[in-house]
């Protein structure tokens, strides 16, 4: 990566310091009651979770710890995102980004224990700031909304900032504490995601493509919609899964790649770097 030499240095904020604030952090996190928050706000927005200082002290360390590594220059301090748990009823997610907010959101369950689900609290920590560094990077030419391509790119970038955190986390020794299975978790089996497809295959509009314009304004049931962000993570992160991210010397143009130039470039065999 841009700033981390064949010494395995790199010019963040000291080994011992990152792991200090770490463990700190989520040593507090283990003797504390999260408490339950509004599903609404006063606007009528859905409120994805709860602020927590000491989820926002590891978000803010661990970006640090990123953007060093990536040669990048830290943000600022307006735009850091905040950290904090996500609500009941997204427990079938380990973390969450809101642009909207500038929040990231990791599960409850991380604030107890290192690993769940085969992940570690690096596997939530990496791909919600890889969301945060691809959004702030297209913030002013967002990608089409509503379309499957658009999130699968976004689920490769997302599982990119974990490899990004995984090099990070082995360089400061810190590996154990945050991918405690010694590496970040791998994608769903492609037989899992056909499974998940298989449903999908006969719906109203797989029969039907030129009605696909209609989509964002049909209402879509939960198990639909849970199977859907299965394909659209999965995809994507079977192709962020190949990405060798020591290849890449350009984060800041990489993070800006244009909505379709990622698929081009990485959604093939042999990934292509040129330029970055």
């Amino acid at each position: 990566m841009a700033s981390v030499d064949e010494k395995g240095e790199n010019t963040g904020t000291g080994e011992c310091l990152f792991e200090d604030v770490l463990r700190e952090n989520f040593a507090a996190l283990a003797h504390q009651t999260i408490p339950r928050c509004a599903e609404r706000d006063e606007d009528g927005w859905r409120m994805p979770g709860i602020v927590d200082g000491h989820v926002t002290a590891i978000v803010h360390a661990t970006l640090t710890e990123m953007m060093h590594a990536m040669d990048l220059p830290l943000p600022d301090s307006s735009t850091f995102p905040r950290g904090g748990f996500l609500q009941e009823q997204d427990a079938h997610m380990l973390g969450a980004y809101s642009f909207r907010e500038n929040m990231i959101y990791i599960h409850p369950v991380f604030a107890s224990v290192e690993k769940y689900l085969g992940a570690g609290r690096g596997d939530p920590l990496g791909e919600e700031l890889g969301h945060y560094l691809r959004s702030r990077s297209l913030q002013d030419n967002p990608p089409p909304a509503n379309m499957l391509m658009p999130r699968i790119e976004e689920e490769f970038f997302g599982y990119v900032g974990r490899l990004v955190l995984a090099r990070v986390a082995e360089v400061r020794n810190c590996t154990p504490l945050l991918f405690p299975h010694g590496k970040v978790r791998a994608p769903k089996k492609k037989s899992d995601v056909l499974k998940a497809l298989r449903p999908l295959r006969n719906r109203f509009f797989h029969r039907h493509p030129w009605l696909r314009w209609l989509r964002p304004f049909v209402p879509i049931d939960a198990k639909t919609k849970k199977r859907i962000d299965t394909i659209t993570h999965s995809r994507g992160y079977q192709w962020g899964a190949r990405i060798n991210v020591q290849n890449i010397a350009d984060w800041g143009k990489f993070w800006s790649l244009p909505f379709g130039e990622a698929r081009k470039r990485f959604f093939r065999e042999d990934p292509d770097y040129r330029g970055l």
